[in-house]
């Protein structure tokens, strides 16, 4: 694994480490933050932004070593069709989670001693950790869109994305 790899591993491992952290320490989170949820969705905030950055310097340099130049000109109108299908279905996720549950229900308030009311309509109504399962279907949109284009490795880091997610839901879920 190159320094680049492992960089862009450690940036997408970093706000699950986070959520992980405040899951099962949100005592110790308290503690060190006198407005926990705010303190809670900066650094997810800024952990995602570095997340984003990091992701694409990996695909850039790989791109480079490997002297690929995505043409976006060349993508079948079926890949775009997956990229915007996948993105639009996922954020339409993203954003109902946060309409239903607002920003303490989003950022663990239940853990972080706040009154949360457990929630039924859509998109719970439908689909187990609907927020995941957007956030997966929003990494798998680029995924599309690049597919054939893409450096060696690109399927198994946002695979490893997403399979955070899937972990992260199981914690959730279970522990």
């Amino acid at each position: 694994m190159t320094a680049i790899d492992s960089a862009a591993v450690a940036a997408i491992t970093a706000p699950h480490l986070l959520y992980a952290f405040i899951w099962f320490m949100p005592d110790l989170w308290r503690k060190l933050f006198p407005k926990p949820i705010r303190a809670f969705q900066l650094s997810a905030s800024i952990l995602k932004v570095l997340q984003a950055l990091a992701f694409f310097e990996w695909y850039s340099v790989k791109s480079r070593e490997e002297g690929l130049k995505l043409d976006l000109l060349k993508v079948p109108i079926g890949q775009w069709g997956a990229f915007f299908l996948l993105v639009f279905l996922g954020q339409v996720l993203n954003i109902a989670v946060y309409r239903l549950l607002g920003e303490k229900g989003v950022y663990y308030g239940s853990k972080l001693g706040k009154k949360v009311a457990w929630q039924k309509g859509f998109p719970f109504n439908i689909i187990s950790h609907p927020q995941y399962v957007g956030a997966v279907l929003t990494i798998a949109g680029p995924l599309a869109l690049v597919w054939g284009q893409a450096p060696r490795g690109t399927v198994t880091l946002m695979g490893y994305w997403a399979a955070l997610y899937v972990i992260t839901a199981i914690q959730e879920q279970f522990l």
